[in-house]
């Protein structure tokens, strides 16, 4: 069974609500094989999903027991190592995640970067990089988007999303690659934020499902 590991801060918000969306998504597709989980770097055990992300599920007609029932969790080297795919809401959780096991960098990806990767490899047609679409394995996928780092142009997110992303000349490069925390910043950030995460997640599982890595 594939497994895709989705990690934030606190998992409450952002991370949660990026494994609420995979899971509706995979069970109306009818993708039974594949395991979505979530944990967060600095996360208290036990706290339920915050209700600004209850409410956007809700109102998308997603009422998974993933949302329903989620309980935070700090993320755990076993959890890492247990993934095919993770994915993280910024690079320094990407970078906490490389400090617990370095091997794990490979495949591991921002939910930016994966939505980029997984819409280049589809595109390509019938083989892409070697991945034969329609009939690839996750792990054949996760390996095809390593292969594409540095290569791929990540599109900026909304400019609005979050002020503090915001510098003199613009969000850089790196920070484009991060959906920030909306969490207690006040509602248009909080909702700006999932907003971006919900975008990336639908791309994902486009990605995924066109090539059979799910």
């Amino acid at each position: 069974m594939a497994s895709i590991l989705v990690v934030c801060t606190a998992n409450v918000c952002r991370s949660p609500y990026a494994e609420a969306l995979l899971t509706d998504y995979a069970a109306r597709a009818g993708r039974s094989g594949v395991k979505i989980q979530s944990a967060g770097t600095h996360a208290a055990n036990g706290q339920s999903l915050c209700r600004g992300a209850s409410a956007l599920l809700r109102k998308g007609g997603v009422e998974s027991g993933a949302s329903k029932e989620h309980r935070s969790r700090k993320l755990e080297l076993g959890l890492v190592r247990r993934a095919e795919l993770i994915l993280v809401a910024s690079l320094e959780h990407r970078s906490e995640i490389a400090y617990l096991d370095a091997a794990a960098r490979r495949r591991t990806f921002t939910l930016r970067e994966a939505a980029a990767y997984l819409g280049e490899l589809a595109s390509r047609g019938r083989h892409a990089g070697g991945v034969p679409v329609g009939d690839a394995s996750l792990f054949q996928i996760v390996e095809a988007m390593n292969c594409l780092r540095g290569t791929v142009a990540i599109p900026e997110g909304s400019p609005m999303a979050l002020p503090a992303l915001l510098s003199r000349g613009g969000p850089s490069a790196q920070r484009r690659l991060d959906i920030a925390d909306g969490h207690l910043q006040g509602p248009l950030h909080h909702k700006a934020a999932l907003n971006q995460v919900r975008q990336a997640v639908g791309k994902i599982h486009l990605g995924l499902s066109a090539l059979g890595g799910y």
